[in-house]
């Protein structure tokens, strides 16, 4: 974002006068952030900037809500993060951007009292998600599989997801911008699942039995290769979880289980 489009930003907004910003927009793809990592922070870090300081500088009567990630908190690997946790350990430049937005969302609620929130969102899914992540790229081509035998290539799947429909995360936003005050609260439900199990429960719904083998998931009556597993662009296993205490205390809970995503993927 230059200095113009910031320009642009703020006339567009001290115009509309809203009473709610929604903040969703980010670069999520692991690959496109490495390569571009000065567009990475621009776009997941200073928007939120941009958006904070003009709320307070033009005395806006505006809620902001954030979408944090729980990715700011994959350094420790096995962790449960819990509501107001600040010990972030980002290791990717996605995370680094959402870090930076992350911190000045709080320092701007806390030194101007102002009614912005972070959401920490864990994996979101529906099915008009793009073919470019993990779960929906699993879902395509095991529709596809039993006409083409074609085998695919993935990273690895030994890492843990909290998996959530994105409903339910809309939900949530729509409960933290009803409260009076702004606060970070954790957005996940309590299933956690490892995801080489969630790729092999998306097969199971084509009728495709896997079973793990020497590097590689393959179908168990003919042995045939369906799935290569190769190592993540980090090389870590992460179990990364949360605890969304505060969120449920509003009356929040997730309406979608695990089970009802995968089949609408």
């Amino acid at each position: 974002m230059n200095l113009l489009d910031s320009d642009i930003l703020e006339t567009i907004i001290t115009l509309i006068k809203p009473d709610r910003i929604v903040h969703l927009a980010s670069i999520s793809n692991t690959e496109q952030c490495e390569a571009n990592p000065v567009r990475t922070l621009d776009t997941n870090g200073r928007v939120v900037a941009v958006l904070c300081d003009c709320i307070v500088r033009n005395k806006l009567a505006c809620k902001l809500f954030h979408a944090s990630s729980s990715e700011i908190y994959k350094g420790h690997q096995d962790y449960v993060i819990t509501d107001n946790d600040d010990s972030m350990l980002p290791t990717s430049m996605y995370a680094i951007g959402k870090t930076m937005a992350h911190t000045i969302v709080d320092k701007y609620r806390q030194k101007y009292n102002v009614p912005f929130s972070n959401g920490i969102l864990f994996t979101t899914e529906s099915k008009y998600r793009s073919s470019e992540f993990l779960f929906m790229k699993i879902a395509q081509h095991a529709k596809d599989y039993t006409q083409t035998k074609s085998p695919i290539s993935v990273g690895n799947l030994d890492s843990w997801r909290n998996i959530n429909h994105a409903a339910d995360i809309a939900n949530a936003i729509r409960i933290i911008l009803d409260q009076i005050h702004g606060d970070t609260y954790v957005i996940c439900s309590s299933e956690f699942h490892k995801v080489e199990n969630i790729v092999i429960d998306i097969y199971k719904k084509h009728s495709i039995l896997l079973e793990s083998k020497e590097g590689c998931l393959v179908e168990k009556t003919s042995g045939n290769i369906v799935v290569h597993i190769g190592q993540s662009l980090r090389n870590t296993i992460t179990k990364i979880n949360g605890d969304a205490k505060k969120l449920r205390a509003l009356g929040w809970k997730p309406y979608h289980t695990l089970d009802t995503i995968l089949a609408e993927l």
